[in-house]
């Protein structure tokens, strides 16, 4: 038998306020372990994030809003600390791909939002499955030079990505890792691709979304600080492990997330 009401039901205002505190406290907590991963090993990021604020009650868009809103001052950070080493070139070529289709993605984003929870949740979990299958699947050769055929798959995927489920990293990760660059230079580039992002989704969101998206916008504002601090945090966890057991590890949490998204409906 459904279940007739929420599962959960505040006995008084007090309980329901601080149910609502808990929520909150245990975003933050999802979105500073996510940017923690992100630094650490340089992926995972909205896949850790995404689907955990999905189970917290967040919808779709508002969970997008609250993670680009928070790391975008990571982003900015990032970018006025490491600028020396940004390769503008590859960033201005990866970048006009990535605008054209995070709007188309966030138009996608407004009609995946109309689906059953359950629903988005099992296509957010296919999607990260897909997204770790490939990145353990390919086997790149880092060269100084990709085709340009290469910088527009992974522009348009990472722009569509990133507007209709926030997770646009995975696609120029890959297109990143695929150049024989410094590591400084590869973690300036996503910085930089990030941070010139961020304000236009921001923008696109609110004209598609409205007061939909403020909750997110709000809190992530508010988180931003925080995620300054977990990059950091990251960085000197990435440097102090062993850095192919820390990928493993995060590949299996990520893998388990996906798949508790994709099950949750059939286990109820």
């Amino acid at each position: 038998m459904q279940p007739s009401g929420p599962v959960w039901k505040p006995k008084s205002y007090i309980e329901g306020r601080w149910m609502t505190i808990a929520v909150l406290l245990l975003a933050g907590v999802t979105v500073f372990l996510a940017v923690v991963l992100q630094s650490a090993v340089g992926f995972g990021m909205a896949l850790f994030a995404i689907p955990v604020l999905l189970w917290l009650g967040a919808d779709l868009p508002t969970a997008v809003a609250m993670l680009v809103v928070s790391t975008a001052a990571q982003s900015f950070y990032g970018v006025a600390v490491y600028r020396q080493h940004i390769p503008w070139r590859a960033v201005w070529a990866v970048t006009p791909w990535r605008f054209a289709f995070m709007i188309a993605g966030v138009w996608l984003l407004w009609y995946l939002d109309a689906l059953p929870r359950d629903t988005i949740k099992q296509i957010v979990g296919l999607t990260m499955l897909a997204i770790l299958l490939v990145q353990v699947a390919l086997r790149i050769k880092p060269r100084a030079r990709l085709h340009g055929g290469w910088t527009v798959l992974a522009g348009t995927l990472s722009g569509l990505m990133a507007g209709a489920l926030g997770m646009g990293g995975p696609p120029i990760v890959l297109w990143a890792m695929a150049h024989d660059w410094p590591s400084r230079v590869t973690r300036s580039f996503f910085w930089a691709v990030f941070a010139l992002l961020a304000p236009l989704q921001i923008a696109v969101m609110t004209i598609r979304f409205g007061y939909g998206i403020w909750a997110g916008l709000i809190l992530g504002l508010a988180l931003a600080p925080g995620t300054i601090l977990a990059a950091r945090l990251g960085v000197k966890l990435g440097e102090r492990m062993n850095r192919q057991r820390l990928r493993q590890v995060a590949l299996g949490i990520l893998a388990l997330i996906a798949a508790a998204a994709i099950a949750e409906p059939w286990l109820r």
